[in-house]
């Protein structure tokens, strides 16, 4: 993993926080609470082993991480102990959000798959209109944009799927999620989790105020929809995800 100089900056403030003695390191007792904090459990073998592959000397029992080293340590870790998502939950908690599940990581990724039309691995503005637009939301390509920039390293002007939760997370916090569930109580006060593709269609004429036309919402309902129908417990997750920040 690569981190930015932003990311290196929430990376200190996780340092601080877990350097529960103050000595200025990370011990093996301060380690094995962090990676926990991750839902990542580790024997102290396997973090030794970790610790030395990236060149810190231990002393057979406990290790010493300066910050330095402890970036280097994350950096190296694109699976800490098996755990493929291991760097992306230590970004998230590093920016003040609660780590995620793997679980939620693998749906968001479903969803985040769903909308990148183009298959390209990265999300634009116009997807970005059509995954709120799917949730009944009205945005406007210019906001997607400028929310885009808060978290697009590169400046590509698209993001990534780890850039995709950083957003997520960064933009909406609590309430986001009951916000979503009571718009979609209204609409299946049967709670089957899924409704017809016409219920679905003027809840997106009503929010995007004409701004859709036809064929646009017929588009966006066709890579949405099975059989005539929107299973909307697609974006739970991404609920979730919103609703930890």
């Amino acid at each position: 993993a690569v981190f930015t100089k932003n990311e290196e900056r929430y990376f200190r403030k996780m340092f601080h926080l877990y350097d529960t003695d103050k000595s200025g390191s990370i011990g093996m007792s301060e380690l094995k609470n962090l990676t926990k904090s991750l839902g990542v459990d580790l024997s102290e073998e396997t973090l030794l082993q970790t610790v030395a592959a990236i060149g810190c000397p231990t002393d057979g029992e406990d290790i010493d991480l300066d910050f330095p080293s402890f970036v280097k340590w994350f950096s190296s870790q694109g699976s800490v102990g098996g755990d493929e998502f291991a760097a992306l939950k230590g970004k998230i908690r590093a920016r003040g959000s609660k780590s995620l599940t793997n679980e939620q990581i693998s749906h968001l990724k479903e969803v985040f798959d769903h909308f990148d039309a183009d298959q390209s691995n990265s999300i634009d503005a116009d997807e970005l209109v059509v995954v709120f637009a799917s949730m009944g939301q009205e945005v406007t390509r210019e906001a997607m944009v400028q929310m885009i920039a808060t978290v697009d390293n590169t400046n590509s002007g698209d993001i990534d799927f780890e850039e995709f939760i950083m957003m997520m997370c960064t933009n909406f916090g609590k309430g986001f999620k009951r916000e979503m569930e009571e718009a979609f109580e209204q609409v299946d006060p049967g709670d089957e989790g899924r409704l017809p593709v016409s219920t679905v269609a003027e809840m997106m004429r009503q929010t995007s105020g004409g701004k859709l036309s036809e064929t646009e919402i017929s588009e966006i309902l066709a890579s949405i929809s099975t059989d005539g129908w929107v299973d909307y417990r697609l974006w739970e997750s991404l609920w979730d995800a919103c609703d930890e920040a």
